[in-house]
């Protein structure tokens, strides 16, 4: 995996970050739990601007269920009563094949709402694994070199100061305390960086 300084690194302890697990294991323990932090990183992605496959920045089903509500809403056959309708062909001396064809593709409904859960988490993993090295490679990009050279700017443009708010405050240094508080952004790009790269990891 690429760091921020642009080094490949097996591990990353030191900053307090894991490194990638690429041997992600979808059991039933973990599996709703795996579902919410995927869900978490394609939100982090959409809300930093940071460049990704666009199936990386849309929300995958939350569950079974939501599958299933998805596929009816893309498929209007499958909220249709099949068999109810191949009886009333019956009835009415008509030929019920075509219902029960429809009938027997929409009767495992419930399957398909599984398999699309576990295939859409499937898909978002391995694309998240294959373009994990240029995505860490555009929050450095985009997010924390920007961010680290405004903040380079600031301490060598002051120095010899604290950059504590609370420090500035207590020593009655106004001015410096009112610096603090107008380039907290570039704290939090920072801390967004590192909490991109961390979810990746």
């Amino acid at each position: 995996m690429i760091d921020f300084t642009g080094t490949n690194s097996t591990s990353n302890t030191s900053e307090g970050i894991p490194t990638m697990n690429y041997n992600i294991t979808n059991t039933t323990e973990n599996s709703l739990n795996l579902t919410g932090k995927l869900r978490k990183i394609a939100k982090a992605l959409r809300d930093s601007n940071v460049e990704a496959p666009e199936f990386l920045l849309q929300d995958l089903p939350q569950s079974p269920s939501a599958a299933f509500n998805t596929i009816r809403q893309l498929a209007p056959e499958a909220n249709t009563n099949h068999l109810a309708a191949a009886a009333e062909a019956v009835i009415n001396g008509e030929d019920p094949t075509e219902h029960m064809h429809n009938y027997a593709a929409w009767f495992n409904i419930n399957n398909l709402a599984d398999a699309v859960f576990e295939a859409s988490r499937e898909r978002y993993i391995n694309t998240l694994e294959t373009h994990a090295g240029a995505i860490t490679e555009s929050i450095r990009k985009t997010i924390f070199t920007p961010a680290l050279r405004k903040l380079n700017t600031l301490v060598k443009n002051n120095p010899g100061k604290q950059w504590n708010l609370d420090a500035a405050i207590k020593a009655k240094d106004f001015a410096h305390a009112e610096l603090i508080d107008k380039n907290q952004h570039i704290a939090e790009q920072l801390h967004l960086a590192y909490q991109l790269r961390a979810m990746l990891y």
